[in-house]
Parts: structure tokens; C-alpha cells; sequence
């Protein structure tokens, strides 16, 4: 069971994480901090040397996409000249595209510790032979880290010293083709060898649950990564009885355990997990969709998939579990439009059905370029999605087969009008998208559907289920929107907490206003305080959140979004 979630950990590492940005990338210097509604940016001008303060509100539409990718910010720990003497931090250990090579076609570029850096590829029907000259090196202890990449493999190659390095291997199955018309990508690892390891092995401790230490090296990363200085509760619970909650009322929720951190990181919230209120009768149940699938300690009993608890009990599993939680109102008149019965019969009609792994990773990849961070590519991409396919086995709940290609035939099926479309594994999948020229990654944007069933159930994540029940309980309607045309297997955690849902004048109990005076919903439980980015800010609209980039650090919501 360790074994695969170690593989399941590693997958999503290169799925949603993100990492350093090439330094040749970045035109000027940038610090930055966020506050509770806005992120500020203090551009610094060289020609004057002074800075400048940049406030961007959350509902911003104007942000500049390029000017984000390019310009936002260096992590200070930048790859200095040799890429090996830096301080190296989570999820550093993703490396950048520095080049394309194809038969004849060779690439060059200025590595870290190698002032020139070119590569070319010879190949037959069988045999393939890459070619590296590093010259001027720049410091005689450094070296730099390479991965040559095809859709199938990997090739690791370190470089300590200038000339001639070669990488010889003989075609696999379906290589020769994938060569000849995608050409082998070449990747650096910015930090080094020392530094790679390094790397993974402070990203591996922020899953190590319960081992020392856990929960403060994910503070510090969100401190680093997402620049949200977790500040200690003075109350770690908050006791309010069942009477002061209602039917529909939300909870946000994230546990300091290395996978909730990563969704937020990936999706641009500070949380990681959802689940809703419903009364039944004269009892209150909190109702979700969960899994035991987590770090290395399985915090939440069973059963799994579509549940509910009751109320107290689910208080004090999740107390046990250390979640931080918030809970959050309906607006009085969207409150009104909210049908219990309709909620109800909803939740018995899903009880039971597994957690939604099927499209897991299709609620927040939206568009082919702007969501992934940099440095992943759609290149990356696939390579990192056929290496998880090689390594999970295909009936774990995270394997490739199970996360990703059940989607895409759903997907594939639609562009070539064929519901008897069923590939088993990615080169079955690209059969379909090279005709297309479509890149895997612009597969996975095309939005998933409520109705689509895997294996005969719904597929719903935490979040998913949540906004579903507002669905299905009427309050879309009752705003004047089409159900039909508002996916809830295209929201995030974040996107659901974010949108203009929630009771801004919510006079919330006492106890709650004591422990949190200036939070606009009631933190529930959790020894640090959670603060909801952008909250209740983002109008409703039909087809929200199927077309928006959310690109670190801003995840900002452009024209349309």
C-alpha cells in the first residue's frame, strides 16, 4: 500500500505542482505579498532604483497573461551560473525545456554551468544516438542534470565536463514514429544532481503523516510558495451546535498533510477539500465525497466515496484528523432557492458512489498552455503522464488509465462523433490526437460533463459533489441560470468558494465572531487561521470556469472568466 501511494504521490507531483521559472524568462525583478482580497507586486526599475507597488484585486480581468509568465515572480533561489550552490526547496526538482531536437535539426542553448550547450539526434528504423557538446564551463565544481524525453521514456544524462556526451538506445514500440514526428525534448534540472535530491526529498516530507514536523513543513510552504503566512488560531475549536448550522451551508476545508496543499497550490485556493450540510429530518449530516487515499496514515475512516456523518461525529473525526475548517453561508436569497428535498433525493440517489478520480485532473486544466505552470509544457506533460502510466499499476485508483485515459475517451469520442471509442492506454489515445494535431494536455481542456458516467457512476471530487447539490437543489435556477450549462465537474475548491455564493452580512454566532472577529464566515476548527482568497467575489455566469487560465502566482481571472 505504501508502494502505491509513493507512485500515486509522485504522479500528482508533476501534474500539479509547480516550480522554478527560468531565469530567461524574467525581464525585471519582482517582490510579492498577498493580503485578503488583493495580491500587490512591488516591480522594481533598475533605470531608477526604486520600486514600484502594483495591487491587483481578484476581480481583476484585465491581467496580462504574457506579462505573468513573464515577469512574476523569481523564486529567490533562482539557479545561479552553476545550478548547483542554491538553497533548494519543494517541487524544485521539475525540470525546464531548453530545446527540441528532430533528425537534422539540432538545438543550443546557455545552460547553468555550461556557457554553450547544443544537442542532435541520428536514428534508424531500430537505433537512436543523442549528441551533447557542453563547452565553457563556467565553474570547476559545477555540472548540470539533463533529461531526454520521448512520449515513452526518459533519459538521464549528467554533464560534469565540456565536450562530446552521448545517449544511445534502441527503439521501443511506437518510439521510432514519435521521434520522427515529435523529436526528443531536452530538459535541465535547474537546481543540479545535489540539488534535485535535495528537492524530492523536502517535497516527500510534507506527505510523511504522522511523522515529526509534517504540518510545519507545509506551513512553510505555503509560506514560500504561496506567499500565505499561516497565522496560529487563539481558538483551535469553535463550539456551535447543530441549531446554528443550515441545509446548504458549506465547508472548506484543508489538513496540512502535503496532498491538500498541492490541490491548493495547483488550483490557486488555500483549500483542498469541500463538504456541505443537509438536514435530514431532525438530524444534521455533513455529506462528501472522500476517499483513504491521503498521505501515509489513513486519517479518515471508512466508508468512502459519497457519504454522510453525523454532525457531532464528523466534528470530532475531523478535530482527530486536524483540519482547518470554515464554514460558510448561502446569501438569504439564494438560501431561499435552496430545496432540502431536492437535496435529499440527490444525495440518495449518489450515496455510495465512488470518489471521482475519473476527472480529478480535468477540473482545473482548463486551456492548453495557461494552466499547468511553467516550466510544464505540454511536452512534459506527456512524457510525465506516460512515465505514471509505466510505473502505476492500471487498476490503482491513480493510475493513469483510471485519471486520465477514461476522460479522454469520453473526449476523443465527442471530436470524432464514435461512442465506441475505447483505448486502453496513451498510444491508443494519441492514434486519435496526432491526426488532430492536438496535444494531450489541449485534450484534457475540452470540459468534462455532469452526465458523463464512469463505469456506470457519477465522478465526483470533494468540491464537485458539493456544487452539485446546489445544482440539483435549485439555486441556479433561482438565480436565473441553466443547470445544463454550468458544469460541476469544471470546479476547483477554490472556484466554488470564490464564487458570489455566500452571505457577506452573515450574522454568525457569537462564539464565532469572539475566535474570528474579522473573518466574514465562521472558522470552525483548526489550529491555524484559514483565510479564504478571494472570497464571494466571482459572479456566476453559464460555463463558468471551463475556459480560464490560473497561472501561478496570480491565478488571476482573465476576459471571460
Amino acid at each position: 500500500k505504501i508502494m502505491k501511494l509513493i507512485a500515486l504521490s509522485l504522479f500528482l507531483f508533476f501534474t500539479c505542482s509547480f516550480c522554478l521559472f527560468d531565469k530567461d524568462l524574467l525581464r525585471e525583478t519582482h517582490e510579492y505579498e498577498e493580503s485578503f482580497f488583493h495580491y500587490s507586486f512591488h516591480q522594481y526599475h533598475e533605470d531608477r532604483d526604486e520600486y514600484e507597488t502594483i495591487v491587483i484585486p481578484y476581480e481583476d480581468k484585465e491581467i496580462n497573461l504574457n506579462w505573468i509568465y513573464n515577469n512574476l515572480p523569481a523564486p529567490e533561489k533562482e539557479a545561479e551560473a552553476n545550478g548547483n550552490n542554491v538553497p533548494d526547496s519543494y517541487y524544485d526538482f521539475i525540470p525546464l525545456e531548453k530545446g527540441v531536437i528532430y533528425n537534422g535539426k539540432s538545438a543550443s542553448w546557455e545552460g547553468y554551468c555550461f556557457g554553450s550547450v547544443s544537442a542532435s539526434v541520428q536514428f534508424n528504423d531500430t537505433y537512436c544516438e543523442i549528441s551533447i557538446v557542453a563547452k565553457d564551463k563556467k565553474d570547476a565544481l559545477c555540472s548540470e542534470l539533463y533529461t531526454f524525453t520521448t512520449r515513452e521514456k526518459g533519459y538521464i544524462k549528467v554533464l560534469e565536463f565540456g565536450g562530446t556526451h552521448t545517449i544511445k538506445f534502441n527503439f521501443e514500440e511506437y518510439q521510432h514514429d514519435d521521434v520522427v514526428s515529435n523529436g526528443i525534448g531536452a530538459f535541465i534540472y535547474p537546481t543540479g544532481v545535489e540539488g534535485t535530491v535535495e528537492s524530492v526529498a523536502k517535497t516527500v516530507s510534507l506527505f510523511l503523516d504522522p511523522l515529526p514536523g509534517m504540518v510545519q513543513h507545509n506551513v512553510d510552504f505555503f509560506s514560500e510558495k504561496m506567499q500565505w503566512s499561516l497565522k496560529k488560531t487563539i481558538t483551535p475549536q469553535v463550539n456551535i451546535s447543530a441549531s446554528d448550522i443550515k441545509s446548504g451551508d458549506m465547508l472548506a476545508i484543508i489538513r496540512l498533510d502535503g496532498l491538500d496543499p498541492m490541490i491548493a497550490w495547483g488550483t490557486g485556493g488555500h483549500t483542498g477539500h469541500t463538504a456541505i450540510a443537509i438536514w435530514f429530518g431532525d438530524e444534521l449530516y455533513i455529506c462528501e465525497s472522500t476517499d483513504a487515499e491521503g498521505g501515509f496514515l489513513t486519517y479518515w475512516p471508512p466508508p468512502y466515496g459519497i457519504i454522510r456523518t453525523p454532525y457531532d461525529q464528523w466534528v470530532s473525526q475531523a478535530m482527530d484528523a486536524n483540519y482547518l475548517v470554515a464554514i460558510t453561508r448561502l446569501d438569504p436569497k439564494l438560501q431561499s432557492y435552496f430545496n432540502e428535498t431536492a437535496a435529499i433525493e440527490w444525495f440518495n440517489e449518489v450515496q455510495g458512489m465512488p470518489y471521482g478520480w475519473h476527472n480529478f485532473i480535468f477540473t482545473f486544466i482548463d486551456t492548453e498552455m495557461n494552466n499547468l505552470p511553467r516550466p510544464i509544457n505540454p511536452r512534459l506533460f506527456e512524457f510525465v503522464m506516460g512515465f505514471a502510466e509505466r510505473l502505476i499499476p492500471v487498476d490503482a485508483k491513480g493510475s493513469i488509465y483510471n485519471m486520465l485515459i477514461m476522460g479522454l475517451n469520453k473526449r476523443i469520442a465527442e471530436l470524432y462523433n464514435n461512442s465506441t471509442i475505447d483505448c486502453q492506454d496513451l498510444h491508443c489515445v494519441y492514434t486519435y490526437l496526432d491526426p488532430l494535431k492536438m496535444s494531450l494536455e489541449k485534450a484534457c481542456a475540452i470540459p468534462e460533463n455532469d452526465n458523463w458516467l464512469y463505469n456506470g457512476n457519477y465522478s465526483m471530487v470533494c468540491d464537485v459533489w458539493v456544487f452539485s447539490v446546489y445544482k440539483h437543489a435549485g439555486v441556479l435556477e433561482g438565480m436565473g441560470l441553466n443547470p445544463e450549462h454550468i458544469q460541476a465537474t469544471e470546479q476547483t475548491p477554490k472556484d466554488v468558494y470564490q464564487m458570489n455564493l455566500w452571505d457577506a452580512n452573515w450574522e454568525r454566532p457569537a462564539v464565532c465572531v469572539e475566535a474570528n472577529p474579522n473573518l466574514p464566515y465562521c472558522q470552525l476548527m483548526g489550529d491555524y487561521e484559514l483565510i479564504l482568497n478571494g472570497y464571494n467575489s466571482v459572479p456566476l455566469y453559464e460555463y463558468i470556469n471551463e475556459e480560464c487560465p490560473s497561472l501561478y502566482p496570480v491565478y488571476s481571472r482573465t476576459p471571460g472568466c
